[in-house]
């Protein structure tokens, strides 16, 4: 076991320990990617409900648009 990074033996196979920060421009990228990547996969799961990606998708464009409808300055918010 590592004794600086222990959460690493908790990693499934195939999953890297480092990654490549500049693989993406934003949070935004990577869960797009992840979206069109795993759509149809759980993205999340809690109190025995779990989302998919697609889903948490859903979720976000319609939380996004409720933000930007109720939002008095919309230069406030950058899009994706």
């Amino acid at each position: 076991m590592n004794q600086e990074r222990p959460w690493l033996q908790s990693y499934p196979a195939g999953v890297p320990a480092e990654i490549d920060v500049n693989e993406f421009r934003s949070v935004a990228a990577v869960f797009d990617t992840s979206v069109a990547k795993f759509r149809d996969r759980p993205a999340y799961s809690n109190f025995g409900k779990t989302l998919t990606y697609g889903e948490t998708d859903a979720l976000v464009s319609q939380f996004a648009a409720i933000c930007w409808a109720s939002c008095s300055s919309r230069k406030v918010i950058a899009s994706r």
